[in-house]
């Protein structure tokens, strides 16, 4: 049993005397595989479903980069002496992860390790406080912004490696302005977490600036600046001094209602204004390098992205699905470890040819020599939350998806924080010998992202629906005329605007935790459900589905190019119409026969069901697919 908490907490070197105590053993000591071990003693508050346990243990090789050596070179009593006056001086912080032994009793490790220098004011009486902090650019343009979504109770965005348990509600959060001052806002007696990040709930909201002489007893995280540490003396001194401000709604009582709305306007006008700046970004990359793609196809791909695990892109061979993924990762400005194309192969059987496997004989884990697992330990590093990563498996369908990518599939309908990829058992790691470079499992981050490219045709495979109700299905548009093919020019990339970063992906990003279809939407889908339902029972739209199509259409930009009426047609092509497969005795009534004669499809509950809601779309997309499979029933009695 192993179980991982991504989060930070911070410790200390643990007191001989005390791990004697709970242990029976020394505190820091030279480990069977000649390595420096030592425990950690707790200093912050945990999670609430982390246990009652103040010591975890931690190898010296996870501080290497942090400059604490093991100094090997020395005799053995020295050398334990030394590593443990190096480490006497700094603050551990740290994630925590639980690992069963095989006798099974219960362990806790450390893991994702930094190092802080101690202040000179700390004594081992100290314990400490994780605060959530925010500031301008973490999807919040500025303070004013900020406080309006406190004041609305709206989602105020992500905060990384902090607890988001419904025990753990912070008291208070912080703002830091850029000239490195604190406003602490607060206080808070619930939360809400979801895509959007947090949703705080209070009484009364307030706000006080933090006196700057408290700052000299805060601890600030390498590599995340959404957490610090405030001494718990301090912690109280907070509290009291929230207590005594005036609340938020009197002092922007006199603002007028429309001043306020102004206010949520001007905010959404800059996050629209940014994503579409995104999009032509994007669209502009394409055009540089003499592509051919449909607008539409750029947006619609992208918002696919923005809300689903995984996303397939299909389509005959050379219209450039492999580019397309190529060209949005040069968008995101990724190079070549952040944009890793895989292609399959088709002796893949299960996921040990994609992510490798443990070598008993030599006692190593080898990774398999797609780089998958590189990929995901980079993308998982502190250092590198702000970078997107892609996967892309080109021809995905060469081998049975749901066979060698099935532990993905599971593991991705969780939520980011919990996405561990398991490589291999816990109880082997203290036996492999690259187990410091390559841990028991991996964490699959919210700044990752799988696509797949398909052909369809005799060498392949079709897809199983437990892909199919986890996947986008875009098939590219190649309706575009040749003669646009010769007339497209290599453009020039100088002049052009612009960095993108993870955060603007996040930024982007929509919570899919509200309802976002409409009661006529609900009723086209529930229609359709129905219908096949009552052909076969194994047909029809499961929950997973209406709440993926309800994210895609929470996430789709404010363009022109793609209305909300056509992004539903879409996404009935994409999600639904993607698994109607199936022999003429079932699906004949609700797709229809075609007429040779008169070229036309007769009988189709799902045109019929189309006309019945104009306005809700024209449904061209889903009318042409329906078209093409009555075609195929009619012709060969079965449609796929």
């Amino acid at each position: 049993m192993q179980r991982s908490w991504d989060i930070d907490v911070v410790g200390v070197l643990a007191d001989d005397d005390y791990v004697r105590e709970k242990m029976g053993r020394e505190a820091l000591f030279i480990n069977k595989q000649g390595a420096i071990q030592f425990y950690i003693r707790i200093i912050s508050q945990t999670p609430e479903s982390f246990p009652n346990e103040k010591l975890v243990w931690c190898y010296s090789t996870y501080l290497e980069e942090w400059g604490i050596e093991d100094r090997i070179d020395l005799p053995k009593n020295e050398r334990i002496q030394s590593f443990k006056d190096s480490l006497s001086k700094y603050f551990l912080i740290f994630g925590l992860q639980q690992k069963s032994t095989i006798e099974g009793n219960m362990i806790y490790q450390a893991i994702d390790v930094k190092v802080r220098g101690k202040f000179d004011s700390y004594n081992d009486n100290m314990s400490f406080q994780p605060i959530p902090v925010f500031q301008k650019g973490t999807g919040n343009p500025s303070f004013e912004v900020f406080l309006q979504k406190l004041v609305d109770r709206k989602h105020i965005g992500k905060v990384h490696r902090f607890s988001t348990e419904p025990s753990d509600t912070p008291t208070y959060v912080l703002w830091r302005h850029e000239d490195g001052r604190y406003t602490i806002l607060g206080e808070f007696d619930r939360h809400h977490h979801a895509y959007g990040g947090f949703q705080l709930y209070y009484e009364q909201l307030k706000l006080e600036k933090m006196p700057e002489e408290w700052f000299d007893q805060i601890i600030e995280v390498p590599r995340n600046p959404d957490v610090l540490f405030v001494n718990l003396d301090r912690d109280y001194l907070i509290r009291d001094l929230l207590q005594a401000a005036e609340p938020v709604e009197t002092l922007t009582k006199e603002i007028d209602q429309p001043n306020q709305i102004l206010i949520n306007t001007n905010q959404e006008m800059v996050e629209g204004e940014e994503e579409r700046q995104f999009i032509e970004h994007f669209y502009q990359i394409t055009q540089e390098h003499g592509l051919l793609y449909d607008k539409k196809d750029l947006i619609n791909f992208h918002t696919a992205m923005k809300s689903s695990n995984l996303v397939i892109l299909s389509g005959m061979s050379g219209t450039g699905k492999s580019k397309l993924v190529e060209m949005y990762g040069k968008a995101w400005g990724m190079d070549e470890q952040q944009l890793n194309v895989i292609p399959v192969r088709p002796s893949w059987t299960d996921d040990a040819d994609l992510i490798g496997y443990v070598d008993s004989v030599h006692m190593v884990y080898r990774p398999g020599d797609s780089r998958i697992i590189n990929t995901l330990i980079q993308a998982a590093k502190e250092e590198n939350k702000d970078k997107l990563y892609i996967v892309c498996f080109d021809e995905m369908n060469l081998a049975r998806v749901e066979h060698y990518f099935s532990q993905f599939l599971s593991v991705l309908e969780l939520e980011p924080h919990r996405r561990q990829l398991k490589l291999y058992n816990e109880e082997l790691e203290s036996r492999l010998y690259n187990a410091s470079e390559y841990r028991p499992s991996v964490l699959l981050g919210d700044n990752i992202l799988f696509v797949g490219t398909v052909n369809i045709d005799e060498s392949t495979y079709h897809f199983s629906d437990k892909v199919l109700d986890r996947a986008n299905v875009i098939t590219l548009s190649t309706q575009m005329s040749f003669q646009n093919l010769f007339q497209a020019k290599i453009g020039s990339m100088k002049d052009r605007k612009k960095h993108f970063t993870a955060t603007n992906f996040r930024h982007f990003q929509k919570s899919s935790d509200t309802l976002c279809l409409s009661t006529e939407e609900i009723k086209v889908l529930e229609s359709i459900h129905q219908s096949l339902q009552s052909a076969n029972k194994q047909y029809g739209i499961g929950f997973r589905v209406v709440k993926q199509i309800n994210s895609y259409l929470q996430n789709l930009p404010k363009c022109k190019e793609l209305t909300r009426e056509d992004a539903f047609d879409l996404q009935l092509v994409q999600r639904v119409l993607t698994k109607l497969r199936g022999p003429e005795e079932f699906l004949c009534n609700i797709i229809g026969y075609f007429d040779k004669e008169t070229d036309e499809v007769r009988d189709s509950y799902l045109l019929q069901l189309f006309d019945q809601f104009p306005q809700v779309s024209s449904f061209t997309e889903s009318r042409e697919v329906v078209v093409n499979k009555a075609k195929e029933l009619t012709i060969n009695g079965y449609t796929s």
